[in-house]
Order: structure tokens, then sequence, then C-alpha cells
């Protein structure tokens, strides 16, 4: 098992037991969870979908590969998938360091999570939660996408699932 596992493993074990299940399959969808399995783990635990993605954090932070500054941060995307109009998927990114390489070449975690989405066909990015506030790299990634005015980012609070959500 590797350490990348081994850390989304330990953090699944904070988890309650009857979503465990429908997290556990995160890692073999890539970092993404489809809609019904969103709307599944919101009925389960009784919280909406921002709720959820904050939630989500601790897990998109295992994926971070921060061999320089040890700081890892994760991001989850809402973003919504052609086809079905309603249809909303959760896309996992995190922070990316490279050994032998200026900070500045990072992928910071909103880029991982929204760059997944569009790989994997998403057409719109609705919503960013992110484990720390964007830098200003960050808010000029997001700036750049069409519907730049109806990206919300959230952030998550000190206590519970409390968040704040701001307009990009």
């Amino acid at each position: 098992m590797t350490d990348r596992e081994n850390r989304f493993n330990k953090c699944l074990d904070t988890f309650p037991k009857h979503v465990k299940p429908i997290l556990q399959t995160i890692p073999l969808q890539g970092g993404r969870l489809s809609a019904q399995q969103c709307s599944d783990l919101m009925n389960r635990l009784s919280i909406d979908q921002k709720d959820l993605m904050v939630l989500l954090l601790p897990l998109a932070r295992t994926y971070a590969l921060v061999p320089i500054s040890r700081f890892q941060v994760g991001a989850v995307a809402m973003a919504r998938v052609p086809g079905v109009e309603h249809q909303i998927d959760l896309f996992l990114g995190a922070n990316l360091e490279f050994m032998h390489q200026d900070l500045n070449q990072t992928i910071h975690a909103e880029q991982s999570a929204t760059v997944h989405a569009w790989h994997r066909g998403a057409h719109c990015i609705d919503a960013v939660a992110v484990s720390e506030p964007p830098c200003g790299h960050c808010r000029q990634f997001l700036y750049e996408f069409e519907n730049r005015a109806d990206i919300k980012i959230i952030t998550p609070g000190r206590k519970n699932l409390a968040h704040r959500q701001t307009p990009l």
C-alpha cells in the first residue's frame, strides 16, 4: 500500500461507517463522485452539497504531493456534466510540488480540481471548496473561466461543517 493510500484510509476512518462504502470508491473513480453518489451521501448525512464539499476536503488533501513545503491543500470542484441538465459531480484535487523546481511551478489545489473536472467532461464549474483561502494566483486562474461571475469559493469554518461562501 502506498503512502497516499495509507493517508486516504486513515482519513476515511474519521467518517461514519454508513458512508464509507461510497467514499471508498473515490480512488477507484479517479477522485470523482457522481451526482448520484453525492445525493446518497447528502441523504445519509443530512447535509447539503456545499457541506459535503467541505466534508470531503480532508480526503482531497490526502492526494497532495508536497515534498518541499509539506503544506497540504485540498480542493473540491462542483461541476456540471453535459447531457444531464441538473447533474452536478464533485471532483477532488490537491496541490502538487516538484522536487528541484521553484515553488512557483507548483500546481495549486484549485487548479488541480478544476482541471480534473474539465478533463472528465464537465462543462461548467459552479463552486470550488478549498481547505485554505485561495491565493491571488488561483483567483486569477479561476477568473479565466467563462462563468467566473457565478463561481463560488467555499472555505471551511472553525466548527463542524460551518463554511464561508464568497463569490470569486
